[in-house]
């Protein structure tokens, strides 16, 4: 399907437009605009995964603005949105759905990343008539990253888990551009082929970090819930990730990065098989973020995913 994805013109948003706060579970979240505030286009909420923000999203949401109202929040505790009383998943779904229906009387496309992707698999399953269509982009739903013995996976897990403090120890006196050079050489296939003004976003984002002590806090303690989640995915009961994942009616697309190292590719046909209907996209040459290693593929599968469902409505 030609979806039209290369004459998409990058849209730079007004002031108006770029930043705005919703009120939703009790705290004012932070979300970005694109798409010229056009009500007609469909409207899609874009959620992060860690050490990012709605700025995470610009390269993405520019190619899509064309064809959707695009929306990038802040998840509790990064960017802009204040921290929240709780980081767990639930609580942090709910706290999306709440954002979904501040922006929106109608259901909302629902895209996520990693950790964002993780929260937006359970807002599909648990509040079906706030979504249109969930998009999955290499979701973490695995503790088992590609290489890494048993051992070093717990210590990475410890360091991750260790709280606030003990988090802002390890990453003392740390340059930013150095570590998010680092973190996106450890998570992509090949990170130079990243946009420069996407990388300099990617900085921007690591050393606000770097300077706000509630922000590592909110990294750890976002990361804490997490595991525990993951740690549930093969267990027994309502709350295990494999049957939240079976729970889910909507239409779903799932990108996946051929190399992905974070979460390796194994698993997003693991998810193909337990989400009802869902189709499977994995981009060669990309790791586990496809969304900044090869946008304009991204965009372009996303495009058609929801194109579709536009187009055969009955059918999904």
């Amino acid at each position: 399907m030609d979806v039209g994805i290369s004459a998409v013109r990058w849209f730079v948003p007004s002031p108006r437009r770029e930043g705005a706060f919703v009120r939703a579970a009790g705290l004012p979240v932070h979300v970005r605009y694109s798409g010229a505030g056009d009500d007609r286009k469909p409207l899609a909420l874009f959620v992060h995964g860690h050490f990012g923000s709605s700025r995470t999203w610009s390269g993405l949401t520019a190619l899509l603005s064309g064809q959707l109202e695009c929306v990038a929040m802040d998840l509790p505790g990064f960017g802009r949105t204040p921290p929240p009383a709780c980081y767990s998943t639930t609580a942090m779904g709910d706290t999306v759905a709440a954002v979904a229906e501040a922006i929106s009387d109608e259901p909302v496309h629902v895209i996520g990343n990693s950790y964002g992707g993780t929260i937006a698999l359970w807002l599909a399953a648990t509040h079906p008539e706030l979504v249109r269509s969930l998009t999955l982009i290499s979701p973490a739903v695995s503790l088992s990253p590609a290489g890494l013995t048993m051992r070093k996976c717990l210590t990475v897990l410890y360091r991750l888990c260790a709280g606030g403090a003990g988090l802002r120890r390890q990453l003392s006196g740390k340059d930013a551009r150095a570590l998010t050079d680092a973190v996106l050489k450890e998570c992509c296939m090949d990170s130079s082929g990243i946009d420069a003004t996407v990388f300099d976003v990617a900085v921007a984002d690591v050393r606000e970090a770097l300077r706000n002590p509630a922000r590592i806090t909110a990294e750890s303690r976002s990361f804490r819930a997490l595991a525990a989640t993951l740690m549930r995915f093969h267990f027994p009961g309502g709350s295990s990730l494999r049957r939240v994942a079976r729970r889910i009616t909507v239409p779903t697309a799932i990108i996946w990065g051929e190399g992905d190292a974070t979460v390796p590719v194994r698993h997003a046909r693991r998810l193909a098989r337990l989400i009802p209907g869902a189709r499977l996209a994995v981009v060669r040459g990309t790791g586990h973020l496809p969304q900044l290693e090869a946008p304009q593929r991204v965009a372009a599968i996303i495009a058609a995913h929801i194109a579709h469902i536009a187009e055969h409505p009955a059918r999904v």
